[in-house]
């Protein structure tokens, strides 16, 4: 989803999220699936290294959350259905 928009990305496909629009993914598949991200400007690949570096006890949602701010990333509550 991406500004309000939902759509399947098939294999090979490239998406553009623009800052500022709200995004969000989903993986469909039923086998184990590859994401590739292309972020600009550089910096932001800093929130994706500090999450991955804490042990899967420390990757809770609040913690998730805090590292985000630092980033100015805004996570927002699932669209109401």
């Amino acid at each position: 989803m991406c500004g309000g928009k939902t759509f399947i990305a098939r294999k090979g496909a490239t998406v553009f999220a623009p800052r500022g629009v709200p995004h969000a993914y989903r993986y469909l598949g039923s086998t184990p699936g590859r994401l590739v991200f292309t972020l600009t400007p550089a910096g932001f690949e800093g929130f994706f290294e500090e999450v991955g570096a804490l042990s899967s006890k420390e990757q809770e949602i609040p913690r998730v959350i805090e590292i985000g701010k630092r980033y100015g990333l805004e996570f927002l509550p699932p669209p109401s259905a």
